[in-house]
């Protein structure tokens, strides 16, 4: 099966599942919008990509914690496509440590943001890309 013509969006593309995922769905020729925590992480994904000749790949920063790096990456992605046809929610930070004693309150926190809030914010900021609609603004009277 060919991908070409198809917009993906994958969060955490840097390494892992997402990092495969991309160079996979790019060498079916779908165009790939790669997020990652740092630029540079993305970029490694996208450069592999562009060095194999496979698919047009795209490299963006963002981190699911951050609701403005979220907005930001989808405006950004925005600004290359008028469409997306698939969104992989793969980001969720991983909590690092020996057990739960050993981690932050803080590092808690961060990892469940990422993985529910982050989730739902990237779904939310993607869906006029992917139903095809024009951006809802909220007036001032609703805020």
């Amino acid at each position: 099966m060919r991908l070409d013509d198809h917009s993906v969006v994958i969060t955490a593309a840097g390494r892992d599942f997402g990092r495969a995922l991309a160079i996979t769905l790019a060498g079916l020729g779908a165009t790939v919008f790669l997020s990652a925590r740092t630029l540079a992480a993305a970029e490694r994904t996208r450069d592999d990509i562009r060095a194999r000749g496979d698919g047009k790949a795209y490299a963006f920063a963002c981190d699911l914690t951050d609701p403005a790096s979220i907005r930001d990456f989808a405006h950004q992605v925005a600004a290359h496509t008028d469409h997306i046809d698939v969104l992989v929610n793969n980001g969720a930070r991983y909590l690092e440590g020996e057990d739960l004693l050993a981690v932050s309150d803080e590092d808690v926190a961060d990892t469940l943001a990422s993985g529910a809030t982050g989730t739902v914010l990237i779904t939310k900021n993607f869906l006029p890309l992917l139903t095809h609609e024009a951006p809802r603004t909220r007036s001032p009277a609703s805020l």
